[in-house]
């Protein structure tokens, strides 16, 4: 089953992931996470129990680079 990649950006950066991974492999709690890095303990959570693999999207650094990269004159290998 496909699923949209469309909707809303997501806010939180591969690095986010990494270190909440790192942290709650140390036992932090997903509340004293959520507090350190302005999320929700849900949001927290669900990157604990899937290792982030439920983002769909593109993280923030990446789609701006792509954003950039796409405003580049002669950068477009469409025309190749």
């Amino acid at each position: 089953m496909g699923y949209s990649t469309n909707g809303r950006p997501r806010r939180v950066t591969d690095a986010d992931i990494a270190a909440i991974l790192e942290w709650a492999d140390r036992y932090v709690s997903c509340r004293q996470l959520a507090d350190r890095l302005g999320l929700s303990v849900a949001t927290v959570r669900r990157i604990v129990q899937t290792r982030g693999a439920h983002y769909k999207t593109e993280s923030p650094e990446k789609r701006a680079a792509l954003r950039f990269e796409s405003r580049i004159p002669g950068s477009n290998t469409d025309e190749l």
